[in-house]
């Protein structure tokens, strides 16, 4: 009988796939390699069509028969990472790849990290998981960012007693991030600051002498900069930079009073974190998320209930932006408009957002029934869609509909 998968992450860069999971009964993620004499855990990002036998082909298998038959391969960022079908090959195949050597069977939750989730590329990669058979329940995608979270909190809690930076060095960028918990009210709130440095420091210049001296400065400029305004226990250090011979110094300056740890797995085993997290649905909410991908606020829509007042919840703060949203009906009561009151997640301040009916037909209070519609476009701005529903055989629906963007940063003063 094969094994059962409840939690699988997979993390996708420009450069190359990983794959992490977890069978049934373990709580710890497994790195998957292709090949376990030589630990082979990168997993090339590229994907191949052979003609000849009519046969799709991912990762190595992609590169070695490009390279046979001297034709070019797909590559991640520029053929795959925005078009459907060729995700769907994609990723298929590498799912695929892992239930057939480890004669397992997915049956929880998967998960994709990538760098950043724009629409676009976050649409192509749930419509990739759609296509391959998986529903909304059964899927997530999440950033870089939300990774680096889901790594930590199911850390030792003395890795992540105070701040946690990460550097992260690729062929493509040199980021840096904070993770930083604030106390005192539960659930604690987290947040991920980023900066990227890719400008200073770059694959290309610790290829000189020259360069890696200026590099190593850079490096150390930003890690004592970042050490001298914030208590920090634990530094992460990722990416195939942090794997040539270079920053030594700002290395060791970072290992004084604090543990540092390198490697290439971070990203992937906090996704398959992710996934069992949202396949144990049991797990209580310890933590509310304040990153890029996550909403910043509350939202919802007060309402007067049997004569008691209420709010029924739209939308909650440190929610995947993609996912957050709601829909609800309610009959309008002698106004010309609704309110959403709307909660920050920093400091629980309120804040209120008119929404105008003016344009709806006039009626007899209580005779006006509308469906309310909230989704998000990004992790700060959603929008709010209004539509005249009737009120049964008595007034048919008018069709008219209200449509408003609410930037919630702007709402805040921080626009």
């Amino acid at each position: 009988m094969s094994k059962a998968i409840h939690a699988l992450g997979i993390d996708m860069t420009d450069e190359y796939a990983q794959i992490s999971y977890i069978l049934s009964g373990e709580t710890e993620p497994v790195s998957f390699t292709v090949n376990p004499e030589e630990k082979s855990y990168l997993i090339p990002a590229s994907l191949y069509y052979r003609k000849e036998n009519d046969t799709w082909y991912a990762g190595y298998e992609a590169v070695f028969n490009s390279e046979t038959d001297k034709r070019e391969a797909y590559a991640f960022d520029r053929d795959i990472k925005y078009d459907k079908d060729k995700m769907t090959k994609y990723l298929g195949l590498l799912i695929k790849l892992l239930e057939e050597s480890l004669d397992a069977r997915i049956e929880g939750v998967i998960c994709v990290s990538e760098e950043d989730d724009d629409l676009e590329s976050t649409g192509c990669i749930y419509g990739a998981m759609k296509n391959l058979g998986y529903d909304d329940e059964h899927m997530r995608v999440i950033n870089h960012d939300e990774a680096f979270i889901y790594y930590t909190i199911n850390q030792k809690r003395e890795l992540w007693v105070n701040d946690v930076m990460l550097f992260d060095f690729t062929k493509k960028h040199f980021k840096y991030r904070r993770f930083h918990e604030t106390k005192g009210r539960t659930p604690s709130v987290i947040e991920v600051s980023c900066e990227d440095y890719s400008e200073d420091i770059h694959y290309s210049l610790i290829d000189t002498e020259f360069g890696r001296l200026k590099a190593d400065r850079l490096f150390m400029d930003i890690a004592l900069r970042e050490l001298k305004s914030h208590i920090v226990c634990t530094t992460f250090l990722t990416g195939s930079g942090f794997y040539r011979e270079w920053g030594e110094e700002a290395i060791q300056k970072l290992c004084e009073r604090r543990k540092v740890f390198k490697g290439y797995n971070l990203y992937v085993k906090g996704a398959c974190f992710a996934a069992l997290k949202k396949y144990d649905n049991t797990m209580p909410k310890k933590h509310i998320f304040q990153c890029k991908g996550r909403t910043i606020a509350d939202v919802g829509l007060p309402i007067s209930n049997q004569g008691k007042d209420m709010v029924i919840a739209l939308s909650q703060s440190g929610t995947n932006w993609y996912e957050a949203g709601a829909e609800a009906e309610c009959i309008v009561d002698d106004a010309d408009g609704i309110n959403l009151v709307i909660v920050s997640a920093r400091d629980g301040h309120s804040y209120y957002k008119f929404i105008s009916l003016k344009d709806f037909p006039e009626r007899p209070n209580k005779t006006t029934r509308v469906k309310i519609t909230l989704g998000y476009k990004n992790d700060t701005d959603f929008e709010i869609i209004v539509k005249d529903m009737g009120f049964g055989e008595l007034f048919k629906a008018s069709g008219k509909t209200v449509r408003e963007t609410v930037c919630i940063r702007e709402l805040f003063g921080e626009g």
